[in-house]
Order: C-alpha cells, then structure tokens, then sequence
C-alpha cells in the first residue's frame, strides 16, 4: 500500500492493541465503554481538520428539543456560540454539528437498532441547515459477519447509518456518496469486509486473500501482529482491521469535507488499500 496507508495502519493497530488491553483488564461495562470511546475520540482528534472539536452529549434545536445522547460529536469551532462554550461542552445546537458516532464494545442486531434510534432523534431536530452524518462503530461483534451485515443493510437506504465500521470482523459499510472510492458503480450502500492480502515479494496481490491454516482457530500472528480470522459466506479467511478503520476514517474526512469535494486522504489511498469482499 502507500506511504499514508501504512502509516495509518499502523497507528489503527495501535488503537485496537490498546482497546483490547484495556477491554482484558476492565470486567465494568460502562467503563470499557467510555475508554472504547476515548481511544477513539484520541485517534480522531489528531486527524480532523483543526477547525472542527470533539465531544460528547446531547444536540439541541431551536424549538428546545433535544436528542438522545452522543458518544462523538464532531463539531465546527468556528460557528460554535459563546452562549454554549461556558462550561464543559454538552449541549450542541445541531446546526453546528457535522458529524455523530456511536461507538460499542460489541456490535450485534439491539446496539445497531439504537444507533439508528439515535440517528432518528439527531434527523428529528429542526435544523436551519443540514442535519450532521451519524457513523457506528463496534470492536467486537456477537454474530457472524453475514449476520451483522444484514442488519446494516436492513430498512430502506434512508434509515441506514451513513457509515460505519465493526473492527473484529474487519467489516466496513458506508452510502456511496461518502465512500465513492470503494462503491462501485450505480451501489447505493456497499457492506464488506477489508481481508488481509497474499503478498509476492512483499506487495499486496489485488484479489487473492489470506486464508488461515487449519491449527489457527481464532487468530493468525503475521508479521509479529495477531490478525483475526473471520467467516465470510462460508469460508474463512484472515481479516486486516485497521485497514477497515481507515476506510472509516475517509468517509468520516469525505463527511467533514465541503460539498462535492472528497477529502484530501482520499487522494493518497490504493485501489487495492480499498479492496472489500462484499457481503
């Protein structure tokens, strides 16, 4: 792959080893929640554009309704009222937000259900702009990737997440409009998974993936990191996560970015860094 994408595969490996220490040593719920969410907010912090803070809490209208709460909100420094910047930041008006995500420990059918629910609540909201993109995240998943596909795939396109990411499945799914590098033409919304690639003379073979031996059960150690396996439609093969959470990454930038213009990342990613198996 290119330069920028082994940089930031390296960097999203790094946030997924720190995830799953924290995950083995933290029996609480609720706090291996918020760290998943802190981790996270870390690794985004250092990659928006400068104009744009992070936080969390609830976004509000003009009318005084509210939404249900955020995990990441994304949102414009330059727009934001005093009136609102008192104090700790909880309260956004939606006008100002460019972007929600829900992240989760574990993604299954309930976490993405309510993830949707807190997408209706933000589309709910009267907004004198546009509403804000909302995104999922999950680092483990409780079904199979075909399962958890299907769900993200379920409604009508209007209901579905704009994008998203389960890292354990190294599943990726996003509308075309903010992935238009990895849809193809006339698809709506494209569910995948990014599979780690066989290699001649250490480049990545476009089309052929990494399948694992038959005394790897549950993980595959390549090139001193610990890759999972995944089943996909039947088969299983060797899955490269970060590679899904920098295709997050992009539609996140491709989100923030200005009408009609893709982020400048989207410049410096491979066709084949951008591979999927479809699902």
């Amino acid at each position: 792959m290119a330069i920028l994408e082994e940089y930031w595969s390296g960097v999203l490996r790094r946030l997924q080893a720190e995830v799953d220490t924290f995950n083995r040593l933290i029996d609480h719920q609720g706090e291996k929640g918020r760290e998943n969410e802190l981790s996270l907010a870390r690794v985004l912090e250092r990659l928006v554009p400068s104009k744009y803070g992070i936080g969390s809490g609830l976004l509000v209208d003009s009318q005084g309704n509210y939404s249900k709460q955020m995990d990441i909100v994304v949102y414009d420094h330059s727009e934001e009222p005093a009136l609102m910047a008192q104090t700790n930041q909880v309260l956004f008006p939606v006008e100002n937000v460019r972007l929600c995500i829900e992240v989760k420990t574990t993604a299954d059918k309930e976490e993405i259900e309510d993830a949707v629910e807190k997408m209706t609540s933000i589309r709910d909201l009267k907004s004198h702009s546009t509403h804000p993109s909302f995104a999922f995240v999950g680092y483990q998943a409780s079904q199979l990737a075909k399962t958890i596909a299907g769900h993200l795939k379920a409604g009508e396109q209007g209901s579905r997440l704009d994008f998203a990411c389960v890292l354990q499945l190294g599943m990726f799914a996003s509308k075309a409009k903010f992935a238009p590098g990895v849809a193809e033409s006339e698809e709506e919304h494209v569910v995948g998974v990014t599979l780690m690639h066989n290699r001649a003379k250490n480049a990545r073979i476009a089309g052929s993936f990494m399948k694992p031996s038959d005394d790897d059960l549950t993980d595959v150690v390549y090139e001193g990191h610990q890759y999972p396996i995944v089943n996909v439609l039947g088969e299983d093969f060797v899955c490269e996560p970060s590679r899904a959470l920098l295709l997050f990454c992009e539609s996140m930038l491709n989100a923030l970015a200005p009408e009609d213009r893709r982020s400048v990342l989207s410049h410096y990613l491979t066709d084949i860094g951008r591979e999927l198996k479809r699902l």
